[in-house]
């Protein structure tokens, strides 16, 4: 089995990384499983230079993941989608409404 870092955002995140100019800053703003969950996925990040910042649920033991599975026999893939998260919290709907109102894109 093969694991990477993978879906939407991360694979965004690694292309503009690769082109935008040193002064420009890539930020993730996201839920997260706990930090010691999370890290390895963190650490990805913080590596090409994304700042990571977000809710942080200690309460969920996963990140959401994905899993292609292909069939040896005819070579067709079945994508498997995991998301245990729990809905959030008032005060934490509160936390990333601030954040989203205090850094606005631009």
């Amino acid at each position: 089995m093969t694991t990477r870092l993978g879906g939407n955002v991360p694979n965004t995140l690694n292309v503009l990384h690769q082109v935008i100019a040193k002064e420009d800053r890539l930020v993730l703003v996201s839920t997260f499983a706990g930090r010691d969950t999370s890290q390895r996925l963190t650490d990805k990040l913080e590596e090409m230079g994304v700042e990571v910042a977000g809710v942080w649920r200690d309460d969920c033991r996963h990140n959401p993941q994905s899993w292609i599975l292909k069939s040896e026999q005819t070579g067709s893939r079945t994508i498997v989608n995991y998301n245990g998260y729990n809905k959030l919290s008032e005060p934490q709907k509160l936390m990333s409404a601030e954040w989203k109102n205090l850094h606005p894109k631009n």
